[in-house]
């Protein structure tokens, strides 16, 4: 699975099977983090440029779910660089997420992208 650059502000996803692309994705931008979950149902694309996470049904590549991982306290929109799937559930994806302007980091879990648990204190990057 590859994102390659269609356009400076666009992506695209695309699956290969044995040197074939089985399957391709416009994405809104450059992904920074791709995971698929264990059980090959669903793949998870972070988008930077836009703060959300979309999520995709394989093989198909058909567009499922897309949410927002919601703004700091500045009101900025967050951002993430990795989505993890978590192993044995597929609709479960931890996430860190980021806020370059405040300089500090919030781990969530999100299920069917909804915030379902988020760690208290948050950690300062570095």
């Amino acid at each position: 699975m590859r994102a390659l650059p269609a356009t400076p502000t666009a992506s695209l996803l695309s699956i290969r099977f044995q040197g074939s692309v089985t399957a391709t994705q416009s994405l809104p931008g450059q992904p920074a983090g791709i995971s698929v979950t264990d059980d090959g149902s669903y793949v998870y694309v972070t988008l930077p440029s836009t703060g959300q996470i979309e999520r995709f049904i394989l093989p198909s590549l058909t567009p499922d779910i897309t949410f927002a991982l919601g703004n700091d306290s500045s009101g900025l929109p967050l951002a993430t660089a990795s989505v993890v799937a978590a192993p044995e559930n597929p609709t479960r994806s931890p996430v860190t997420t980021s806020s370059p302007v405040l300089r500090s980091r919030r781990r969530c879990r999100y299920d069917e992208g909804v915030v379902s648990f988020q760690y208290r204190n948050p950690v300062a990057l570095r």
